[in-house]
């Protein structure tokens, strides 16, 4: 598809064809964001070819080549295409690139090794993600969580216990949730959940892999995007009663 003004005479319609000056479109998918997410804005986009419409995620994984589950194996950002390109296409392109992200990020990790895997290293980097209300605050997140891992504590992140209740989740966490065993209820089992939990962005998985130190075991929202930390238990049960009280925010 090409764009052509009204008046353009034939040689200049010829040096566009030429160049192959094709109409361009992009497509932004943020960071945080959910498969279920990823299709359904994928679904929406003018002048791409739909492919992946009734194919279920592990027919999509099997054509772009992801073993196991696609969650978390595409890369958040903008997205260039054109009238010839298909839905598969832009998702091969995520995926291209969250695997070169993930190599690079991994080969210049910390010596602490606390994460076994670059897969490990996605599902973490995806719960700081959609736990991060505030950039700043999103390396003492990660801190948070790789502490517990080493200590052997579990993570116990509310974004874990909703992405497994799924549909039947309604906006309200309740504590029933929280006491209600699936393998992605942090807060019932120990260690990582068995997959990500959305699309992590690059400054999430550098967190995570970097292993900045910290002496916290513990966080709560205060209400304005960003977090309290604490380093003991006791602190932490002061700052749910001082920012939590009578909120439904999420705690650490």
């Amino acid at each position: 598809k090409y764009d052509l003004a009204e008046g353009m005479t034939i040689r200049e319609i010829v040096k566009l064809l030429r160049a192959g000056a094709v109409v361009n479109y992009k497509a932004t998918f943020p960071e945080g964001w959910t498969f279920k997410q990823w299709r359904e804005k994928l679904m929406g986009l003018p002048h791409l070819k739909q492919n992946i419409i009734g194919m279920s995620n592990l027919e999509i994984a099997e054509i772009i080549g992801i073993k196991g589950d696609v969650e978390g194996w595409f890369f958040p950002d903008t997205y260039y295409y054109n009238f010839e390109t298909s839905d598969l296409d832009l998702l091969e392109n995520a995926h291209k690139k969250m695997k070169e992200i993930i190599a690079l990020e991994w080969s210049k990790r910390s010596d602490e090794k606390t994460l076994n895997s670059p897969y490990d290293a996605i599902i973490l980097a995806s719960l700081v993600e959609k736990e991060t209300g505030y950039g700043p605050d999103r390396a003492k997140i990660g801190s948070v969580f790789l502490n517990r891992l080493r200590d052997k504590m579990r993570l116990e992140s509310d974004p874990t216990v909703i992405y497994g209740l799924g549909d039947s989740f309604d906006g309200d966490l309740k504590k029933r949730h929280l006491r209600s065993d699936n393998p992605f209820n942090t807060y019932t089992r120990f260690g990582l959940p068995p997959t990500p939990i959305a699309s992590p962005g690059r400054e999430s998985i550098n967190v995570v892999l970097s292993e900045v130190k910290s002496p916290y075991y513990y966080f709560v929202a205060m209400g304005n995007g960003r977090s309290y930390f604490s380093k003991t238990y006791r602190e932490h049960l002061a700052a749910v009663k001082r920012y939590q009280l009578g909120n439904s925010g999420r705690t650490q």
